[in-house]
């Protein structure tokens, strides 16, 4: 599987999950935001989706919450997506990747796979 169809696998209930992750704030709108963008591959335009749904990407990729590694593995590999693409230009990889190594090592063997392959 390559990670634009993992992307485009998620179902309505994990999207949700992450559209979600400002503490439910403008849950409606993220997750309309993040439907775009995740049929785009990941590719956020940061001029119009830097808060709208890159924010709460960046929230999920911050932090692997039990029974959401889907989630987190998604929003990691948005992330460097953006990195990878200069979308996001404020992020280092290689500092980004050893932050989260911890968490990405703990992945299933499939996910943590989608991830390595990013990086």
């Amino acid at each position: 599987m390559t990670p634009i169809d993992f992307l485009r696998g998620l179902s309505t209930d994990e999207r949700n999950f992450i559209a979600s992750l400002d503490y439910g704030q403008d849950s409606a709108r993220h997750f309309q935001a993040l439907v775009q963008v995740i049929e785009r591959g990941g590719a956020v335009n940061m001029e119009t989706e830097y808060w709208y749904p890159y924010e709460v990407i960046e929230l999920g990729a911050g932090h692997l919450q039990e029974g959401h590694e889907r989630e987190f593995t998604a929003c990691i590999l948005m992330v460097l997506f953006n990195i990878a693409s200069g979308q996001d230009a404020v992020r280092d990889q290689e500092e980004f990747i050893d932050d989260r190594m911890d968490a990405i090592v703990s992945l299933p063997p499939p996910l943590r796979a989608l991830v390595e392959g990013e990086i």
